[in-house]
């Protein structure tokens, strides 16, 4: 079975270690951090993980950004995203989605444990 990893990329160190923690020590999940939109883009080029969670609002460009470009490159296209921000604007959700986003979720709008959630059905992660 290949191991599952993900990428969180969020400026917030108290937000990348709340999910890390859970995904790591209770799913058994891998997680690679980056607060860091151009270093995030180089880690999913190395470790084509198995799902990129970003914030909108990182340093080194944005989420977007970071999107559109792991959508354009042939061997990272079908790595699913999800946009995790407090970016709650319609066109925003709206631009996320038709750069590729599998789900644009707004921090303040979703529960964690939805969230963690949504990250297994994505990993296929099933409950024991």
């Amino acid at each position: 079975m290949k191991e599952k990893k993900v990428l969180l990329i969020d400026n917030d160190d108290f937000f990348r270690k709340l999910y890390k923690n859970k995904l790591e020590k209770e799913e058994g999940v891998t997680v690679l951090e980056s607060k860091n939109g151009l270093e995030a883009f180089e880690i999913v080029k190395k470790e084509k993980p198995s799902l990129v969670v970003t914030e909108v609002t990182i340093q080194g460009g944005s989420g977007f950004t970071l999107l559109k470009k792991i959508k354009e490159d042939k061997e990272l296209t079908d790595i699913p995203v999800i946009i995790l921000t407090k970016l709650a604007q319609e066109s925003d959700k709206k631009h996320g989605i038709e750069l590729g986003a599998d789900y644009y979720l707004i921090k303040s709008e979703n529960v964690f444990s939805e969230i963690i959630e949504i990250i297994k059905k994505i990993l296929d992660i099933k409950e024991e």
